[in-house]
C-alpha cells in the first residue's frame, strides 16, 4: 500500500508540474505580447489599443478558465436537470466577443427526454467545445457553421458538434 500510494504522489506531483509549466507559458505568452504592443505604441505612434484589448480578453479567459478548473476539482458532484440546449446558447452569447462570432451560423437542436447531470463539470465541457469551435473557424470561408445537435434518452446523452472550421 505504502509503494502505491508513492507512485501515486510522484504521478501527482508530475501532474501538478506539468500543469504549473502549462499554465505559467500559456499567460506569459498574451503578457509578452501585451509588452510588445505598448513597446511599438511608444516606439511608433500607432495606436494598438484594440490588439492589446485583444489580447487582455484571451489572458482574461485563460485565467478564467484555469479558476473553473480548479472549482471543479474541489466542488461535490451534484445532480441536476440541464436543459443542454439553453447551455450551448447561453455559451455562443457568452463568446459572442471571440473575433468572427457574430459571422458564423449557430444551430442547436437537442431533442428527447429530461437530462439530469452535474451543472458545472457539464457546463465546463459545453464552454470549452463551443469556444473551440468558434476560436479555430475558417475565417476564409464563405459560410462557416457550427452545428450542436443532440437527442437525450432515458439511458444516455448524445451530443454532437460539427463546424467547418480548421480543425
Amino acid at each position: 500500500d505504502r509503494r502505491k500510494s508513492e507512485e501515486e504522489l510522484r504521478n501527482r506531483n508530475q501532474e501538478l508540474n506539468n500543469f504549473v509549466y502549462k499554465v505559467s507559458h500559456d499567460l506569459r505568452a498574451p503578457l509578452n505580447s501585451i509588452r510588445g504592443l505598448i513597446s511599438l505604441s511608444k516606439m511608433e505612434g500607432v495606436d494598438y489599443t484594440p490588439q492589446i484589448e485583444e489580447r487582455i480578453e484571451y489572458l482574461d479567459g485563460f485565467i478564467r478558465d484555469i479558476l473553473s478548473h480548479s472549482r471543479n476539482l474541489n466542488v461535490a458532484i451534484v445532480l441536476e436537470k440541464v436543459d443542454l440546449a439553453k447551455m450551448t446558447n447561453d455559451w455562443f452569447n457568452e463568446l459572442e466577443h471571440i473575433e468572427d462570432s457574430q459571422r458564423i451560423n449557430k444551430e442547436v437542436a437537442i431533442t428527447g427526454v429530461e437530462f439530469y447531470s452535474d451543472k458545472t463539470r457539464l457546463s465546463e465541457i459545453m464552454r470549452n467545445l463551443v469556444s473551440n469551435s468558434i476560436k479555430y473557424h475558417d475565417s476564409s470561408k464563405k459560410e462557416m457553421y457550427i452545428k450542436v445537435t443532440g437527442e437525450v434518452t432515458e439511458k444516455r446523452a448524445r451530443i454532437t458538434f460539427e463546424d467547418n472550421g480548421i480543425g
